[in-house]
């Protein structure tokens, strides 16, 4: 199920009331993905304080459904990692066969270096321990933004050089 007006299957967008769609910004839109509602609670009003318009899915079946509903470009996956039915690795494998250049922050109350021993995060992606700063978690997307921006400039130069 998605709350707080984060994703309707009917194809609306479903966004609460006093929610704004955040039309021409630069800062990518978040799909936050966690079975537990007081922290998805809690990172969505921190990632909103902080300019980021977060959608929210409390499992992966819901997250998948609106990554395929939506027109809006999803930049960024906040998932926790061990959640019923749908682990967030898994969710992240699904999701690029939605959306192959969606990026993903892995957020868990467990230790990386146990979640690393099942196989459930990616050794190269940015992992939170809960409960997560707002200031790590949006540096984390940020750096996103800047490898974006970093590549970006490099294929300018690269197309100015031929």
């Amino acid at each position: 199920m998605v709350r707080q007006g984060t994703f309707n299957p009917t194809g609306r967008s479903g966004l609460v009331p006093g929610h704004p769609k955040v039309e021409n910004s630069k800062k990518p839109v978040i799909l936050l993905v966690d079975d537990e509602a007081d922290v998805r609670r809690f990172i969505r009003t921190g990632l909103e304080n902080a300019g980021y318009r977060v959608l929210e899915a409390e499992g992966g079946k819901a997250a998948l459904l609106a990554l395929a509903d939506m027109d809006d470009p999803i930049g960024v996956l906040v998932t926790d990692v061990l959640m019923p039915y749908m682990h967030g690795n898994e969710l992240l494998k699904r999701a690029r066969s939605i959306r192959p250049d969606l990026k993903a922050v892995f957020i868990s109350g467990h230790s990386r270096n146990i979640l690393n021993q099942l196989t459930l995060v990616p050794e190269d992606a940015p992992f939170l321990q809960k409960p997560v700063k707002t200031v790590d978690l949006v540096s984390a997307i940020e750096a996103f933004a800047a490898e974006r921006d970093h590549a970006s400039e490099k294929a300018k130069r690269d197309i100015s050089y031929t």
